[in-house]
């Protein structure tokens, strides 16, 4: 049983990893595009996301940054609260200066 285990543990990595990179480019593009911002600063804010946030939060950041804040609040994911909310947008106000700042 122990290996069947593992390769679905190993699954779902994979498809955890290819969300993240998924999620990392889509920050990325609408950052350059959207916001105007170069390509490094939208890198480091990407990264900064996907460390910081959980599930939820990095789903509606990716909305927000793609669709903006009006656009997001139709996507926002089931089951996130409003701290969850409150975390994001604030996060999103100081990542752009932490990412030039270094």
């Amino acid at each position: 049983m122990r290996p069947v285990f593992g390769l679905a543990l190993g699954v779902v990595m994979t498809l955890s990893s290819a969300a993240l990179a998924s999620d990392r480019d889509s920050i990325i593009e609408s950052c350059t595009t959207r916001l105007k911002a170069p390509d490094r600063t939208c890198a480091c804010i990407a990264d900064k996301a996907i460390a910081e946030f959980n599930e939820r939060e990095l789903t509606f950041f990716v909305a927000m940054v793609a669709r903006g804040v009006a656009g997001a609040m139709s996507a926002v994911p089931s089951g996130m609260t409003n701290e969850e909310m409150t975390h994001v947008a604030g996060r999103m106000q100081v990542m752009p200066a932490e990412c030039v700042n270094g």
